[in-house]
């Protein structure tokens, strides 16, 4: 283990610990302080995710239920991820659709250095599991819609969607 990823896992150990809901300056300049020591190289964080819903585009909102631990594996050059791997424990992560548009379950997936799903392992929820076990491009479709930050600052906050860059590419139909 060198000098950095040691650093880099005692800093962790801090982020991890109970913060109030608004950052204190103290806090974001760790924060960015860690992002940038692990310049390079392979990260593993561990965060664990409030429940909580936030609208996305048009008809959908991603939703965290339960005691969700978000794992990545992010591999990195100069500040950036190259790819990163998400997957969560004890909990899920729903693509929640509005009317009769799908409610997906993401178990996991693999995000490429400009953000987007490459892969996703992922079944529908509720009636929909039959339907999208059948035509998975349906969903496919609106989880290639997630924007992820690739910035290690960013994901070293706790930050992994891009919310506002997952409205745009929605709006323009990519």
């Amino acid at each position: 283990m060198t000098m950095g990823f040691r650093l880099l896992a005692v800093l962790l150990a801090f982020a991890a610990l109970p913060l109030a809901a608004a950052e204190s300056p103290d806090r974001r300049h760790l924060l960015d302080e860690a992002g940038r020591a692990a310049a390079s190289g392979t990260l593993e964080i561990e965060m664990d995710l409030k429940d909580g819903k936030v609208p996305l585009w048009m008809g959908y909102a991603v939703a965290t239920e339960g005691k969700l631990r978000a794992c990545l594996s992010a591999d990195a050059d100069e500040g950036h991820v190259r790819e990163l791997a998400i997957w969560g424990e004890n909990g899920r992560l729903v693509l929640r659709g509005k009317g009769i548009r799908p409610d997906i379950v993401v178990k996991s997936a693999t995000v490429t250095a400009n953000g987007t799903v490459h892969d996703a392992e992922y079944q529908g929820f509720g009636l929909w599991r039959p339907i999208l076990s059948l035509f998975r491009g349906i969903a496919m479709k609106q989880i290639r819609k997630i924007r992820f930050h690739t910035e290690l600052a960013e994901l070293m906050r706790g930050h992994l969607l891009d919310v506002e860059a997952s409205r745009r590419t929605a709006d323009t139909g990519s």
